[in-house]
């Protein structure tokens, strides 16, 4: 997860949105890899909420991003 600094915060919302979804996509790779799995879930979910916070100011711009993210965490939770 990227640790959001002052001058960080001041950039866009959607740049620090694109940032969080980086780090979800990041994390769902290390969580198939099996890695710091509960470091990476808990990762994930600042990632999908983020995306929440991102499409609730711009839906059309970031509600894609955040299914994206969801099916994914599906896909990993309800493996067999």
């Amino acid at each position: 997860m990227y640790i959001l600094s002052r001058p960080l915060l001041a950039c866009s919302r959607s740049f620090v949105s694109i940032l969080f979804l980086c780090s979800g996509l990041n994390a769902i790779d290390l969580l198939r890899k099996k890695r710091h799995v509960s470091k990476n879930k808990e990762c994930l979910r600042k990632a999908i909420a983020a995306m929440k916070d991102a499409a609730a100011n711009s839906e059309w711009n970031f509600m894609n991003k955040l299914r994206l993210l969801e099916a994914e965490q599906q896909s990993i939770t309800q493996r067999h």
